[in-house]
């Protein structure tokens, strides 16, 4: 509302007021609002809001305002041809009002001072735009820009192209692994139909053999149900005839007690049992892959595959101690859920039944810890003295900084939280999905200071299930990853390919991973209350603690390269397990 000199005429029409003077910067985002003034150094007409908001910067207090009794001056003598209308990036609100001729950039009041300060080339954006409608500058640019664009357009086209061909040449190799896999269907049919024949043929044997014995014992049975008959009911006092009933009944059993026996030599003992072929097992976990692929470009995410570790995977593992990780402010017993060291070999924990992260030194002693906002499940060194934390329900990645005293810092959310942890290089890998929906299962992959960079698999049946945990192997070119009510072990390479999928008898619910520095993995089973080594090229496996060597419900597991030892934690355990491989 205009106060004070000569108002601006009111304009009505229609459903909107117009006023002879408007707000220049309303006036761009469609709306009408009156001016109450007009800035000479930014060249626009002014609401009271928009100079609330434009006096907001120090820097601005000091240009010219003139009120609604001037407005007709300034538009008799210096009409608006040209005026500043877009609004700087880096200073939100300011408008882009300055020209550097110095580095040849526009730029906002703000920008002025603070970067080109010293810069003796700057003239007001009015000024140094006059005439740029009929300069070389201006037909140039549009020339290079038609220039540039078709050449984005030819680009574009033979990219979409390619994106076409990929698609070809992707069905044609479908195509090829199809045709083979119905050769190697039928054979395996071949195989199956004789192995089938061999298995009636045994069959047939057996219960032939069965079926004599049966009615042999049908007629003993009747034979001895008829003698004991006429045993029980004699009445006569003909001896004679109850002699002859008792010889002949001492005869039945002299013959048929042995073949009875003999019968009942065979119960459960006719079997039929089969058993695949060693060389074909042997054949199929010798193969990495179903064959090759040739004539592409490498990606950035090439590597070579798994190395093959070809010496004996067996291990042996000796009690080196416990040692207590309870503070005097815990609350409840302690679940240690995950372990990881630091760069300075200390090792960190996490205690989520008191909601605690906390540090350890090489003696295993607890030095301090701090306080999580909720559930503290999953931790990862980022580097030197930082750490990352998933609080399990809490949505977020914490920060913390690791000094002398251990405390938290920022954090940022994480969608579809499921599961652990990993740093790779420069890169977080976090754990996510939902256990209601497979095609949301991922692993998201952050920079240090937690911003979003992608997501793999691509392909979500590469994962069936939400991730739970993760490690990586191969100095971090494969990530294993276990699943949330799963019983096996994923590899994935760093593009989203599931490589292998391992399963076996003895693993049940994997829980926490850790790797040794010969590319085994060791893995928390909670559910058999072991921990099971394996080495992932042939797929061995072995189990090297049990319950009986104190380990019940494992949870967190890390490897001590520099001693050798296992770092084990359990569920309601106050003590962090320590064993010497």
């Amino acid at each position: 509302m205009a106060t004070d000199g000569n108002k601006s005429q009111m304009l009505r029409g229609g459903h909107e007021t117009f006023y002879e003077f408007s707000c220049t910067l309303c006036d761009g985002e469609g709306k009408h609002v009156e001016a109450d003034r007009y800035c000479k150094e930014c060249l626009v007409y002014m609401c009271y809001s928009c100079v609330q908001n434009h006096n907001r910067f120090p820097l601005n207090k000091r240009h010219l305002m003139l009120s609604q009794s001037r407005f007709v001056e300034v538009a008799n003598t210096a009409p608006l041809v040209s005026f500043p209308t877009k609004r700087c990036t880096k200073h939100h609100g300011e408008l882009i009002n300055i020209f550097c001729g110095n580095h040849n950039v526009v730029c906002c009041s703000v920008c002025k001072a603070l970067e080109h300060n010293l810069c003796v080339e700057t003239k007001h954006l009015p000024d140094a735009a006059k005439g740029i409608q009929v300069s070389t500058e201006y037909t140039d640019i549009k020339n290079e820009m038609e220039a540039f664009l078709s050449d984005v357009n030819a680009v574009l086209l033979d990219r979409k192209t390619d994106i076409k061909r990929l698609a070809e040449d992707k069905e044609k190799v479908k195509q090829v692994i199809g045709d083979f896999r119905k050769k190697v269907d039928k054979h395996f049919e071949n195989l199956e139909r004789k192995a089938f024949d061999v298995m009636r043929e045994k069959q047939k044997e057996l219960v032939s053999n069965i079926d004599r014995d049966v009615r042999y014992l049908n007629g003993m049975k009747t034979e001895a149900e008829d003698t004991l008959k006429q045993l029980e009911s004699f009445q006569s006092q003909n001896e004679s005839e109850l002699f002859v009933y008792v010889k002949e009944g001492k005869q039945l059993l002299k013959n048929g007690k042995e073949r009875v026996r003999e019968i009942a030599r065979t119960l459960h003992k006719q079997t039929i049992h089969f058993e695949v072929s060693s060389k074909i097992e042997e054949y199929l976990q010798s193969l990495d892959t179903l064959g090759s692929f040739s004539g592409y470009t490498l990606s950035e995410y090439s590597v070579p595959p798994p190395q093959i570790y070809t010496e004996s995977y067996c291990q042996t593992a000796r009690k080196f101690g416990q040692f207590n990780v309870k503070e005097t402010s815990d609350l409840g017993t302690c679940s240690i859920r995950d372990i990881c060291f630091l760069h300075d070999n200390s090792i960190l924990i996490t205690d989520d039944t008191n909601m605690k992260l906390k540090r350890l030194n090489q003696s295993y002693e607890l030095i301090d810890s701090v306080k999580l906002p909720d559930d503290c499940y999953y931790v990862c060194s980022v580097c030197p003295g930082k750490a990352a934390v998933f609080p399990m329900f809490y949505g977020e990645v914490q920060f913390v900084s690791v000094g002398k005293k251990m405390t938290l810092t920022k954090s940022f959310c994480v969608r579809n939280v499921s599961g652990g942890i990993t740093c790779i290089d420069d890169k977080m890998y976090v754990c996510c999905g939902s256990d209601e929906d497979p095609d949301t299962a991922c692993v998201e992959v952050y920079t240090h200071n937690g911003e979003w960079l992608y997501s793999i698999p691509q392909k979500p049946q590469h994962l069936r299930s939400a991730p739970r945990r993760i490690t990586s192997i191969d100095d971090g070119h494969y990530l294993f990853v276990t699943s949330c009510h799963s019983d096996s072990i994923t590899t994935l390479d760093l593009a989203g390919n599931a490589v292998n999928t391992f399963s076996h008898d003895m693993l049940d619910s994997p829980e926490g991973m850790c790797r040794n520095d010969k590319g085994q993995l060791f893995v928390c089973d909670g559910n058999n209350n072991t921990i099971v080594l394996f080495s992932p090229k042939h797929q061995k496996i072995e189990v090297i603690l049990k319950e009986a060597d104190g380990i019940k419900d494992p949870l967190g597991i890390c490897y001590d390269q520099e001693h050798s030892r296992l770092l084990i934690g359990c569920r309601h355990k106050d003590e962090l397990i320590v064993f010497s491989l």
